[in-house]
């Protein structure tokens, strides 16, 4: 019977390390998707402006191939 109750209490301990560990990698994730978002978010941005200084420059040319300054 003692045995059986060091075993459960080894398992308990194991469950409770398990529990942490996973608490640990949760929060790593967590951390994780924060940052990816935050790249993400700053690509769409320079992606934006990439887009806004190309329309600017096709539309300087559009003018000067029509002779407007």
């Amino acid at each position: 019977m003692e045995s059986l109750n060091a075993q459960v209490a080894r398992l308990d301990q194991r469950v409770e390390d398990l529990e942490r560990w996973q608490n640990q990698q949760n929060g790593a994730l967590y951390r994780l998707e924060e940052r990816v978002i935050t790249v993400e978010r700053r690509i769409n941005q320079l992606g934006w402006g990439i887009a806004a200084t190309l329309g600017g420059v096709i539309l300087d040319l559009l003018l000067r191939v029509k002779g407007v300054k």
